[in-house]
């Protein structure tokens, strides 16, 4: 009866800690939970814009809000508390981003107002944007700047450019530092790898006034810079060419032309491909002075470059950089395609 009254013990003590627990494990729990996912994912982006601005934002949100409560359920069962919290907080900012399709769907649709239903208004400035945790991954800075862009929607544009309008949408609508820093950081970023603008100068003003992250703006400086010297309008940074015969020559040669600059090498088929297209438009314009068609080859082997030259035998001046030049021509002229030699 002892030994009884002991077992039965010990099982209790088993339960309660746990030991003999019969529900699904945690690696059960999240098979489950992306099966279910990969199933309600489908139903929630298959809204096509003009259903979406056929019902009220109400109606089109509960729909969502049905696939994340049952998902929602299937995470709670999980026991790891940092795998579950992880996990919820990346389907809620998935799903606010979905919510989003709603309003440019108005947009789009119907020209109208990203402000025009109430209640999805107040969905909008629900997001938090002074909350750092936003910044942890790439979903929660796409929620951050799914608010701003639409903040910014609101608003007619000032005619300095979407950048700059951009960037006071951020000093307007964010006071947390962090969130400020990074968001401006992310939006100039973005700017300087599409090459910048005629207005590059006031942009990165505006970027230094918002950022006081002074590591980040001491990384953006150097492309700044190089996209500034190369602007529209902006001088050309020379550089020395070579002929088949070895005569030097620079860019600085053909100021007061318009220059059309043809990129090849031996080693590359489509680049070979295009010179008849070149060779086309220069007889085209063979008898206007005003126009010079040069054809660059990258080559590093400068015999190379001569036999095949030979053996295509085009029109238009045919020369070769040497590689001390490649690495300016490449880095600088091939990042603009608009310059003034003059």
């Amino acid at each position: 009866m002892n030994h009884m009254k002991m077992s039965l013990y010990v099982i209790v003590l088993f339960v309660s800690l746990g030991f003999l627990n019969c529900g699904p494990t945690d690696d059960q729990i999240m098979t489950d939970y992306k099966t279910a996912r990969e199933q309600a994912m489908p139903r929630i982006y298959e809204w096509s814009p003009e259903r979406m601005v056929a019902v009220p934002y109400k109606e089109y949100s509960q729909s969502i809000d049905r696939e994340e409560e049952n998902l929602l359920t299937i995470l709670k069962g999980l026991r790891n508390d940092s795998l579950r919290n992880a996990e919820i907080r990346s389907l809620k900012l998935e799903l606010i981003s979905s919510r989003f399709m709603y309003t440019w769907a108005l947009r789009n649709v119907k020209k109208e107002r990203l402000d025009l239903d109430p209640d999805f208004v107040t969905f909008a400035r629900s997001i938090n944007l002074d909350d750092p945790e936003l910044l942890k991954d790439d979903v929660g800075v796409r929620v951050c700047d799914m608010r701003l862009r639409w903040e910014q929607g609101l608003v007619p544009a000032t005619g300095n450019g979407r950048q700059i309008d951009y960037l006071n949408t951020i000093k307007r609508f964010v006071t947390d530092r962090q969130v400020k820093n990074w968001m401006s950081t992310v939006c100039m970023e973005s700017y300087l790898s599409g090459g910048g603008s005629e207005k590059i100068k006031e942009v990165f003003a505006c970027y230094q006034d918002i950022c006081d992250d002074s590591d980040a703006v001491t990384r953006l400086t150097p492309r700044y810079q190089e996209l500034t010297v190369l602007s529209t309008g902006a001088l050309a940074p020379d550089f020395e060419m070579i002929d088949p015969q070895g005569r030097r020559s620079k860019l600085s040669d053909l100021r007061g032309k318009f220059v059309i600059i043809d990129i090849w090498a031996t080693w590359c088929g489509p680049c070979k491909q295009e010179i008849p297209s070149f060779e086309k438009q220069y007889k085209l314009f063979a008898a206007d002075s005003r126009i010079q068609f040069i054809s660059i080859s990258l080559d590093d082997k400068v015999d190379a470059w001569k036999k095949c030259w030979r053996k295509i035998n085009p029109n238009g001046s045919n020369l070769w950089l040497k590689m001390d030049w490649t690495r300016i021509f490449v880095s600088a002229i091939l990042s603009m395609p608009y310059l003034v030699l003059c």
